[in-house]
């Protein structure tokens, strides 16, 4: 299942993290298609320790991600490529990147299955976690505005 943007989420160690959307990577990235883009952040791969990857927004609702500070091994983030990932921040701005596939796996803790990230459903009227300038610290810079 495909979060959608601006869903929040738990994972299963306990983070709240609010969906951005879902993308797709883009090996060293079209110079003429980047040219309607443009680039909200740097995120970080959720699998790897130093990967950054640049994360661009195409119109309302599209999102690239390409290549920004590789030190793991570049055929390991090449079997990103055709796989949709999910994008996604933290309460601190921290953007984050995941394929849609592990977004949805399950995972063993203590003997229990559980699903790597819930969904928060908001009871209306309920708070819901904040993410941005009220939280006493801008969850996405001036130049990771979305």
């Amino acid at each position: 299942m495909k979060p959608t943007a601006n869903e929040n989420y738990k994972h299963y160690k306990g983070g709240i993290y609010k969906v951005i959307g879902v993308g797709s990577y883009m090996e060293g990235g079209d110079k003429e298609l980047m040219k309607g883009c443009r680039q909200i952040g740097i995120g970080k791969y959720s699998e790897g320790k130093n990967e950054k990857l640049a994360v661009w927004k195409e119109g309302e609702d599209h999102f690239w991600i390409t290549p920004q500070h590789i030190i793991g091994s570049l055929p390991a983030m090449r079997k990103l490529k055709g796989e949709d990932l999910v994008i996604y921040v933290n309460d601190e701005g921290d953007i984050w990147v995941r394929p849609l596939d592990m977004w949805n796996e399950s995972v063993e803790v203590n003997g229990e299955t559980l699903p790597r990230f819930e969904r928060l459903e908001v009871a209306h009227g309920a708070r819901t976690p904040v993410f941005g300038a009220a939280s006493g610290r801008s969850a996405v810079s001036k130049r990771q505005r979305i």
